[in-house]
């Protein structure tokens, strides 16, 4: 049985740094026993990751964490280990690393009030950026029944469910006022959500 699941998402080719990372982690003889998937071709890279994870809760068995590897990202064999332990400790079922973007002009993840802590600590924040990030399978099935997520394109190459949205935004008080048009009530928040998942538009607050 694995412990864990490597998922390497890119619309291109992966880059040589980041096969050097990946040869590194294997060469290191890491005490998890793992795979790897690779889902790599599809410009959307949100679809892209959708596709892991429904891959990864349908036809991986009973692998309990995965970790997705961006094409670009450099690690080192720790920092996987790291992800792992605190995954495997259960106290946490979505935890990353930080690390700058293409050009290296800021950081991809986002603390509270522009506040971001680096001192090798775990740290909750406002928005952790995907290219270096651990799930459990736990958080993916509550997720998936929670919200009802639809499953797409099932008789497609890109049949999933749409755990990350690659779609347009819409006002949230435009769906709300279309429901209460439809209902002829005050819409509920889970109603409100899940049109939203269902039409493929990400919420905006406003604008």
């Amino acid at each position: 049985m694995f412990d864990l699941l490597l998922a390497v998402c890119a619309h291109r080719v992966v880059s040589a740094p980041t096969a050097a990372s990946i040869e590194k982690f294997r060469l290191s003889n890491p005490k998890m026993q793992y795979t790897w998937g690779y889902f790599i071709g599809d410009a959307l890279i949100a679809r892209c990751r959708s596709q892991a994870c429904s891959m990864f809760l349908k036809e991986m068995g009973d692998i309990p964490y995965m970790i997705f590897i961006d094409d670009d990202i450099v690690f080192e064999p720790e920092h996987i280990n790291k992800i792992y332990e605190h995954l495997a400790s259960g106290n946490y079922d979505v935890i990353g690393g930080i690390y700058p973007v293409r050009g290296a002009c800021q950081i991809s993840s986002y603390g509270y009030d522009g506040r971001l802590d680096i001192d090798g600590k775990v740290h909750e924040i406002e928005y952790l950026a995907t290219g270096f990030m651990g799930i459990s399978r736990r958080i993916l099935t509550k997720v998936q029944k929670d919200l009802d997520l639809p499953w797409l394109n099932p008789n497609d190459w890109s049949k999933c469910w749409p755990f990350f949205n690659c779609g347009s935004t819409m006002n949230k008080a435009f769906i709300i006022e279309e429901l209460r048009k439809t209902f002829g009530r005050e819409p509920t928040e889970d109603e409100v959500t899940k049109l939203s998942i269902k039409l493929g538009f990400r919420m905006r607050e406003k604008g």
